[in-house]
């Protein structure tokens, strides 16, 4: 029974340079689809490691801005009582 026209078909008409030539295209580009893929992968992982190092700095630069308002009042402090017991000088 012939093929329909609704039917697709390979005729023997296409050269098989050509079928070769769409076996190859494919494959080439599927194997450039995969290597985006993994660079890809690759930045987006030195992007959540950039991430997690980001909010442990957060964390240390807030132990060191309150760690500096303890050494502000300790100074305040002790100029306090530096001019306490130093007497003062007359002016000149």
């Amino acid at each position: 029974m012939p093929p329909s026209r609704d039917e697709w078909h390979l005729d023997k008409k296409v050269p098989i340079g050509l079928i070769i030539g769409f076996v190859i295209q494919t494959i080439v580009l599927v194997a450039w689809g995969a290597s985006s893929f993994e660079r890809l992968d690759g930045r987006v992982a030195n992007l959540e490691r950039s991430d997690n190092n980001k909010s442990t700095h957060e964390n240390r630069l807030t132990i060191l801005e309150q760690q500096f308002g303890y050494i502000r009042s300790d100074l305040a402090e002790i100029k306090s009582l530096l001019r306490r017991q130093l007497p003062q000088a007359p002016p000149e």
